[in-house]
């Protein structure tokens, strides 16, 4: 798979955690930053946009065509992953935190989806349940099981958006959808754990999941 997937890496981004998940999964990676994405996104048929800052990815992203780019990437045949920050950006609306307040930013437009951030205030991560319905994404889970989550979105999911996972109260934790020729799949928790916190994906059982986004 060399040269397939595309790690985003510009501001807002944290990139450790997926790509040591991706390293135990034996999965072949580049990563690319605001000119890989001007200038070599086409070359892979996967973006992978890690957890971060969702504000930083928007003030970034928004502007010289960036947006422009990844939607022409996915509407073309590409894959977008987006987990946490990267879920984030992927509607239409994107909700961001400005001193512990919500806001209303510009997000890609990839995805029929209402994100729902459930805290005001930027928090310490914690395990979270949820349960998974029958889709290739969850190919290999049965009912449910722990999964690290730090402040990432829950969905409402629109018309054309598949729900793999979802979230105790009810909100969809893992969704995908198609986009032109494209595939979007969204995580608001985080398959690929925190290893600094000690928080092991092999151990929890959520590594399969990255595996089972980059198969679909």
């Amino acid at each position: 798979m060399q040269g397939e997937i595309a790690i985003y890496n510009g501001p807002g981004a944290y990139i450790y955690d997926i790509k040591k998940a991706l390293k135990l999964l034996k999965v072949p990676f580049d990563v690319i930053d605001k000119k890989g994405i001007k200038e070599k996104l086409n070359n892979y048929k996967i973006l992978i946009v890690p957890g971060g800052a969702t504000e930083k990815y928007v003030s970034s992203l928004s502007k010289d065509d960036f947006y422009e780019r990844i939607r022409s990437f996915v509407f073309n045949g590409g894959k977008y992953i987006g987990i946490c920050a990267g879920a984030y950006l992927a509607p239409k609306e994107c909700i961001g935190l400005k001193k512990g307040r919500r806001i209303k930013l510009k997000g890609l437009s990839i995805i029929n989806v209402k994100s729902i951030r459930e805290h005001k205030r930027r928090r310490p991560g914690k395990l979270r349940k949820i349960k998974f319905r029958k889709h290739p994404l969850v190919r290999g889970y049965s009912q449910e099981l722990e999964i690290w989550y730090h402040n990432g979105p829950g969905f409402i999911s629109g018309k054309g958006v598949e729900v793999a996972a979802v979230y105790e109260n009810g909100l969809a934790a893992i969704v995908s959808s198609k986009y032109g020729k494209g595939k979007v799949i969204l995580f608001g928790p985080h398959p690929e754990g925190d290893f600094k916190k000690k928080i092991n994906p092999v151990k929890l059982g959520t590594l399969y999941l990255i595996k089972n986004a980059i198969d679909y």
